[in-house]
């Protein structure tokens, strides 16, 4: 199943610019072939600045290149589900950026179009080469899950190591959609939200602006957080308490982790990352190669979207 993971890059603007573009063509087995961009003159600069790919002069060019496997969305918000959708039409895998999508409606669209892509591609491998090329596959870029802090994080927990997980506070450092995100994949589903507008942190971690979410976990962990999204400068934090201990990753992207117990303290440097996307990416090139798990799926980037969904629709206590 190996092979170099081509990819053609649909916007790249400030966060491709920062974040994700480089890990396209510095990773192993990954190499940056095209970029589309309504601006041509920036798309161009983007290409002479990295020293990587060519410019696409449409968007149906960079569809229709045959050395292109693999299609990274970055284009806004808006365009997401449409750009999504055409690249797997064309056959190729997607990331896209996070939100996934604007709507829960859009998610579905753009599963069922991977879903609709995978039997395409089975099927006509079955007739030629059937260990050629993997099927398409949609992933979406929430990256924090490729943090080594993040990673160590969700197996400490599920390893026991601070007994059943209670009660988690997240600060308001980084986006509402990612941290969403990271109560679902390190604490499971997410059953109950509403929203507070009162004073009512009741002895959660974090000075939380109001209104805070307020989410419940299937497995019971009750999580607050602030709703809006504020940067101070300060690290990007999460306390997470259990039955026998507490955990908190007090530096998300600098991978600092404290585990408490009583008045014990075990502190851990868990490694940073050269550029933000760069685990995630990682983690999209070895499905690739290899078939690994996705680390965040078209299924499991709809879940975020669900919950921004309910927030939104959420009465306020």
């Amino acid at each position: 199943m190996s092979q170099t993971v081509t990819w053609g890059v649909i916007g790249a603007g400030d966060v491709c610019e920062r974040k994700s573009g480089p890990p396209l063509y510095e990773l192993p087995g990954s190499e940056l072939v095209a970029v589309y961009r309504r601006n041509q003159v920036k798309a161009a600069d983007f290409v002479r600045r990295h020293g990587h790919g060519r410019v696409a002069a449409t968007l149906d060019d960079l569809l229709a290149d045959e050395s292109i496997n693999a299609v990274y969305v970055a284009s806004p918000h808006a365009l997401h589900a449409e750009h999504a959708i055409a690249a797997l039409e064309a056959g190729k895998h997607v990331l896209v950026e996070k939100p996934m999508a604007l709507s829960v409606a859009e998610c579905d669209r753009m599963i069922a179009a991977a879903r609709n892509a995978r039997v395409s591609s089975q099927a006509a491998e079955a007739t030629s080469n059937p260990a050629s090329v993997p099927a398409p596959s949609l992933a979406v870029a929430y990256y924090r899950r490729g943090y080594p802090s993040v990673q160590r994080l969700r197996a400490l927990i599920e390893d026991g190591a601070i007994g059943t997980a209670r009660r988690m506070s997240v600060n308001a450092e980084f986006p509402t959609s990612h941290r969403i995100d990271l109560v679902h994949y390190l604490l499971g589903p997410v059953a109950g939200v509403r929203r507070i507008a009162k004073d009512a942190t009741d002895g959660y971690r974090f000075e939380q602006m109001m209104p805070l979410i307020h989410l419940e976990t299937e497995s019971g962990v009750e999580v607050r957080m602030a709703e809006q999204w504020v940067e101070t400068g300060a690290p990007e934090s999460i306390w997470i308490e259990g039955d026998d201990g507490t955990l908190h990753l007090e530096d998300l992207k600098g991978g600092r982790l404290t585990i408490l117990h009583g008045s014990d303290h075990t502190h851990e440097q868990c490694g940073t990352l050269p550029w933000t996307h760069w685990g995630l990416i990682e983690n999209v090139i070895a499905h690739v190669h290899s078939g690994d798990a996705l680390l965040c799926d078209g299924g499991a980037g709809r879940e975020s979207t669900v919950i921004l969904e309910r927030i939104d629709k959420a009465s306020t206590a």
